[in-house]
C-alpha cells in the first residue's frame, strides 16, 4: 500500500453559512441630495407657529439619537418627501434637521420683510400647538406671587425649549443654545404669569360683572321680597312685625343693592332703612362710616370733622354740618311725637288736673241728684226693714265665709245694735249705715280681709227686704227704697273709678300741680296709666299734654335741657329712659307705630354717635384743631416753602379731597368686586399656563 496511502486523511473543515443580506428597503437606498431651494416655509404665521413646536422637537431627538439612529431618521424623512409628503429633504448628516429649520426659518423671514412687525400669527401658532398645551404645567391651586412666578417660570420653560435653535452655531452648539432658550424662557415666564394673572383675573371680573349685570335687570319682584326677608332675618328682624311702610323701604333697598350690584349687607340695610323712616335723608342721611359701622371709615370721618375745607358754599366742613343735621332732624322726630307742644310742668300738671275734676264734675253732681231725690220721698224713707233678715243673713255669711274675724270692732258694734233692736232701721237709717260702713271699708284698703269682711255686712244690707208688718204705705217705701239703692250704685261707681284712678283722686284731693306730672304720669304704673287715659280720651287738650310731657321727657334724656337746641343725642341716656317706660306704658298714650319710632330713634342715633369697636376717634378732636391750624399755617408764602411744614400740609390736603368727603357723604354700601364663577377660574387656570410658555417663547426668540 502506498504510503500515502496510509496517511489519515484529512476531512474539509466545513465553512460556516454565510446568512444572505436583508434586502436594503426602499428609502434606505434612496439618494440623499439636500439643496436649500427644497425648503418649503409656511406661507402663514400661524401655520409657522404649529411648526416651531415640532421642528424643535425634531431637533432635540436628532442631537439626543445616535448618529446612525440619526442618518436613518433623515433617510426616512427623505423617502416620505420623495413619496409627496410635504416635508423638506435633508442632508445626511448629524445635523440635518437643524440645518433645514434654520434654512426654513431664514426663508420664512426673507417671506415676512424686514418691517413687517411683530409676528402675532406665529406667537398663537406656538401657543396653540397641542404639544405646548400639553407640555406647559397647570397652575391651579397658585396663588400668591411667588407660587405664580415658580408656575410661570416653568410653563416659560417649557415654551422657550419648544423653540427652534437658528443660531448660526446651531449644529456645533445646539445644547448651549436649547439651554439659553429654556433659562431665558423661565425668567420672562415667572415675571409674566403673576402679569397674567392680575389682567386675566380682572377681565374675567369685568366680565361676571357684565354677565352679573345682564342677570340683575331680569330680577323680579318676589326674588326681591325673599332677599329682603332673608337679609332682615339675618339682622334678627322679622319683617312680618314691622310696619308696612318699613317692610316696603327694606324690600325697596335690598332691590336696589341687587340691581346695582351692592354688597348686600343685612345689617347696613336695616340701619339705613331705619333712618330713613325716621326723617334722616338727603343732607341729614347716614354717613358711609355710620351705615357700615367700619371702624376705620367711622374713625377716618370723625377725625375729619373739624377740619375747615373749600367747599362750594365756601369754607366749612360738610360732614360736620351733616352730624349737625342729624341731631336736629332726631329732635324734629321727638318734637313731631309731641315734644314741641309740652308745657311747663307746672302747667302741665294744673291742665291734667282741671281735665280729671271735670270728667268727675257730672258724676258728683248725678250722685247728688240721685240722693236729694230720695231724701225727698219723706214717707217712703220712714218704712221699716226686715230686722232679724239682715242680722241672720249677715252673721251666717260671715261665719261662712270666715270673715268674722277679720271685721272691724266697730261694725260688728253696729251690726249687734241693730240686731237688739237699739238702732232704727228703715230706708233712712239703712243708707246712712251703708255710708258708714263704706268710709270703713275704703280706709280698710281695697283688697284687705277687713274690707272683705265689711263688705259682707254690706251686702246683706242691702238685700234686706221692707218689713211686711206696720208699713204705713209699701209702695212708697219700695220706691224709696230704690231710689237710695239708686243713689248708692252711683256713689259706689264713681267711689270705684276715683280708688282705681289715682291722678283722679289725687286731683280731687288737690296735689300740688308741680308733683303731679311726676307721679302720676311718668312714674306711674301702666294699670294707672291706662286708668288715667281713660279719664281723660275725650279731652284733647289733656290727651295732648299727656303726650307731650312723655316725649319732653324722652327729648331731655336725649339731649339734656338742650337751650341753644344743638346739643347731641346721647342714645345710652335715652335708650335707658325708653326702657324704664317701656311698652304698656307707653301704649296708654302712643299707638304700636310711633312706639317703634321712638325705639327706632334710639337706634339710629347710636348708629350716628356710638363709636363701634375698634374705632379710634379723637374725641377731644385736638388732632382736628392741629391739622386744621397747620392746613391755615400753611397758607404763609414763608411757611409753604419750609420742607417739612410742606410734607404736613400735603398730608392735609390729602384727608380735603373732595373724594373723601364724598365717599364719607354718600351713605353707600361698598361694592364688592365681582366674584368669579368656578368656571371662569378653572378656564383662567388653564389659560395661565399658555400665557408663561408664550411669554418663554417669546424671550427665546428674542434672545437668539
Amino acid at each position: 500500500m502506498p504510503a500515502w496511502d496510509n496517511d489519515p486523511i484529512e476531512q474539509p473543515t466545513p465553512k460556516p453559512a454565510v446568512k444572505p443580506a436583508a434586502k436594503p428597503q426602499a428609502w434606505e437606498t434612496a439618494p440623499v441630495v439636500y439643496k436649500p431651494s427644497d425648503v418649503a416655509a409656511p406661507k402663514s404665521g400661524y401655520a409657522m407657529g404649529l411648526r416651531d413646536p415640532v421642528d424643535a422637537l425634531a431637533q432635540i431627538a436628532e442631537n439626543i439619537m445616535p448618529s446612525g439612529v440619526a442618518t436613518k431618521v433623515n433617510k426616512f424623512n427623505n423617502w416620505l418627501a420623495d413619496q409627496g409628503v410635504p416635508l423638506a429633504r435633508v442632508e445626511e448628516s448629524d445635523s440635518g434637521v437643524t440645518k433645514m429649520v434654520r434654512d426654513v426659518n431664514r426663508q420664512y423671514d426673507q417671506q415676512r420683510g424686514e418691517d413687517s412687525g411683530f409676528d402675532w400669527g406665529r406667537l398663537a401658532g406656538n401657543v396653540v400647538n397641542p404639544v405646548t398645551i400639553m407640555a406647559a404645567p397647570s397652575t391651579g391651586g397658585a396663588s400668591t406671587v411667588s407660587q405664580l412666578a415658580l408656575r410661570g417660570s416653568m410653563a416659560g420653560a417649557v415654551g422657550g425649549a419648544l423653540q427652534p435653535v437658528t443660531a448660526d452655531d446651531a449644529e456645533s452648539n445646539f445644547w448651549g443654545n436649547k439651554g439659553s432658550q429654556a433659562a431665558i424662557g423661565a425668567a420672562t415666564g415667572g415675571v409674566a404669569t403673576p402679569i397674567v394673572s392680575k389682567v386675566a383675573n380682572a377681565a374675567g371680573r369685568v366680565a361676571q360683572s357684565a354677565r352679573d349685570t345682564v342677570a340683575r335687570r331680569n330680577i323680579d319682584r318676589e326674588q326681591i321680597r325673599v332677599a329682603a326677608h332673608n337679609a332682615a332675618r339675618a339682622n334678627g328682624v322679622n319683617l312680618q312685625d314691622v310696619p308696612q311702610a318699613m317692610r316696603e323701604a327694606v324690600e325697596d333697598q335690598v332691590g336696589r343693592a341687587l340691581r346695582a350690584g351692592e354688597r348686600l349687607d343685612p345689617a347696613a340695610i336695616m340701619r339705613r332703612v331705619e333712618a330713613e323712616s325716621v326723617g334722616l335723608v338727603g343732607d341729614a342721611g347716614l354717613t358711609t362710616g355710620q351705615v357700615t359701622r367700619n371702624p376705620m371709615q367711622f374713625t377716618t370721618e370723625r377725625n375729619m370733622r373739624g377740619i375747615e375745607i373749600s367747599t362750594p358754599q365756601g369754607r366749612g366742613n360738610p360732614i360736620m354740618q351733616r352730624f349737625a343735621n342729624q341731631n336736629q332732624a332726631l329732635t324734629q322726630r321727638l318734637d313731631d311725637l309731641g315734644a314741641a307742644n309740652a308745657t311747663e310742668q307746672t302747667q302741665a300738671g294744673q291742665t291734667l288736673m282741671d281735665a280729671l275734676r271735670a270728667v268727675d264734675a257730672p258724676r258728683r253732681a248725678e250722685v247728688d241728684a240721685l240722693y236729694t231725690s230720695a231724701r225727698g220721698m219723706n214717707s217712703g224713707r220712714a218704712a221699716p226693714l226686715e230686722r232679724g233678715t239682715f242680722s241672720q243673713m249677715a252673721n251666717a255669711e260671715l261665719e261662712q265665709g270666715q270673715w268674722g274675724r277679720f271685721l272691724p270692732p266697730q261694725v260688728r258694734e253696729l251690726l249687734n245694735d241693730v240686731s237688739s233692736g237699739q238702732t232704727p232701721f228703715d230706708v233712712d237709717a239703712a243708707v246712712q249705715i251703708d255710708s258708714i260702713l263704706s268710709a270703713v271699708q275704703r280706709r280698710a284698703g281695697q283688697g284687705s280681709p277687713e274690707a272683705s269682711a265689711v263688705g259682707v255686712v254690706r251686702n246683706a244690707l242691702q238685700r234686706t227686704p221692707l218689713a211686711q208688718v206696720g208699713l204705713p204705705d209699701g209702695g212708697a217705701g219700695q220706691a224709696a227704697r230704690q231710689a237710695f239703692d239708686a243713689a248708692r250704685g252711683a256713689a259706689r261707681e264713681r267711689f270705684a273709678t276715683i280708688e282705681n284712678t289715682p291722678a283722679l283722686r289725687a286731683s280731687l284731693d288737690n296735689e300740688a300741680p308741680d308733683n303731679f306730672v311726676r307721679r302720676f304720669l311718668l312714674n306711674a304704673d301702666a294699670r294707672e296709666l291706662q286708668a288715667l287715659r281713660e279719664q281723660i280720651a275725650d279731652n284733647p287738650e289733656a290727651m295732648g299734654q299727656a303726650r307731650a310731657q312723655i316725649a319732653a321727657h324722652l327729648r331731655r334724656a336725649a339731649f339734656g335741657e338742650n337751650p341753644t337746641g344743638d346739643a347731641t343725642f346721647s342714645p345710652n341716656r335715652y335708650m335707658q329712659t325708653l326702657r324704664q317706660l317701656g311698652g304698656q306704658r307707653l301704649g296708654a298714650f302712643f299707638s304700636p307705630d310711633e312706639i317703634q319710632q321712638m325705639s327706632t330713634i334710639g337706634r339710629v342715633a347710636s348708629y350716628i354717635n356710638s363709636q363701634p369697636a375698634g374705632a379710634a376717634v379723637n374725641n377731644s378732636n385736638t388732632g382736628s384743631a392741629v391739622m386744621d391750624m397747620l392746613s391755615k399755617l400753611t397758607q404763609s408764602p414763608i411757611i409753604r416753602n419750609t420742607p417739612v411744614i410742606r410734607g404736613i400740609a400735603n398730608q392735609v390736603g390729602e384727608m380735603q379731597t373732595e373724594r373723601q368727603v364724598n365717599q364719607a357723604l354718600s351713605g353707600q354700601i361698598p361694592a364688592p368686586p365681582a366674584e368669579l364663577s368656578p368656571e371662569m377660574v378653572r378656564a383662567i387656570n388653564r389659560l395661565l399656563p399658555l400665557g408663561g410658555a408664550a411669554a418663554g417663547s417669546l424671550g427665546a426668540v428674542a434672545g437668539q
